[in-house]
């Protein structure tokens, strides 16, 4: 159920409650005290302290009613949504971070962290930053070396725990639907989602509640994609794993052309690495050549917006 929809069923059965409670403290009252009977209109006669035993009877079942069903639906409306997410991240939670473990891992995650650091504010202390999409919170030890405090946000329970686990400081997290962030409108500072966009069910929506949970003006959403043109992008989507198969990756255009709708974006392409083993080495080489030749073929574009 959406939660629009719960809200508004909520709204209808505490209608029926006051209703209920208003219609049957009046009748009660007026049978109490010997007044006109609300059914046959006769002063005093037995019908009048049935009645308000009958209405009392509805008012009761009434509370119980709107009770036990807010409780249903207020529980129902904590749970995300299973089709917020193309996949199941849950599956992934424990094995995640071995990517970055690895040599080759290791080599892309430095590259993409400075291509990212590049866009973020200088100094993060005082500023508050959302993580959508934080996964195992990753990217969240690296926004808190940088002074931000942190609110990350996830759908799989399994990344959230991960997550709560590493001990990140001013960094704090929550299972909760990218398309309904959880947060005040203008409470962050910077909104950031890396590698996030691709496995939503609605990027376009995302970003909006991403943009709405902005401070305005004077606000930052960064985005980091996996890009469409990057060699090892390809290579994933060739080797047939679900986990890319199902994702939506981008292209520089297509990616400013998401974030057209909130202002002028600056799309930058990282980690630019060569394909054969045993010329990783040169990746820095590599990296810095591609982005001073402004070449789209790096793994990650990284993009920002200023509100």
């Amino acid at each position: 159920m959406a939660t629009g929809d719960r809200r508004l069923l909520k709204a209808a059965f505490s209608g029926v409650w006051r209703f209920l409670a208003w219609w049957g403290a009046m009748f009660a009252f007026l049978a109490g005290f010997g007044t006109t009977c609300p059914f046959c209109g006769q002063p005093g006669c037995p019908c009048g302290p049935a009645s308000a035993g009958v209405l009392g009877g509805l008012f009761a079942t009434g509370v119980f009613l709107t009770r036990w069903l807010g409780k249903r639906l207020g529980r129902e409306s904590c749970k995300p949504a299973g089709h917020a997410s193309k996949l199941d991240f849950d599956s992934l939670a424990g094995r995640y971070d071995r990517w970055y473990d690895a040599p080759e891992g290791a080599l892309y995650d430095r590259l993409e962290k400075r291509a990212v650091a590049r866009l973020l504010p200088r100094n993060g202390w005082g500023k508050e930053l959302l993580d959508v999409g934080c996964g195992t919170g990753h990217w969240a030890s690296f926004f808190s070396e940088h002074g931000f405090t942190i609110a990350g946000v996830d759908i799989s329970p399994s990344m959230i725990r991960v997550a709560r686990g590493k001990g990140i400081p001013r960094a704090s997290f929550a299972i909760a639907d990218a398309h309904e962030l959880p947060f005040d409108s203008g409470r962050f500072d910077v909104a950031v989602a890396i590698t996030t966009l691709e496995f939503v069910r609605d990027p376009e929506a995302v970003l909006w509640e991403m943009v709405r949970c902005t401070r305005r003006p004077g606000g930052l959403v960064l985005v980091g994609a996996l890009n469409a043109l990057a060699p090892i992008n390809r290579r994933r989507k060739a080797a047939g794993k679900a986990t890319y198969q199902e994702a939506r990756f981008f292209s520089p255009r297509e990616l400013k052309a998401l974030l057209a709708p909130f202002g002028e974006a600056r799309v930058t392409s990282a980690a630019l690495v060569p394909q054969a083993r045993w010329l990783l080495p040169l990746a820095p080489l590599t990296d810095a050549l591609g982005r001073w030749l402004h070449l789209p073929y790096g793994a990650l574009l990284v993009a920002r917006v200023k509100l």
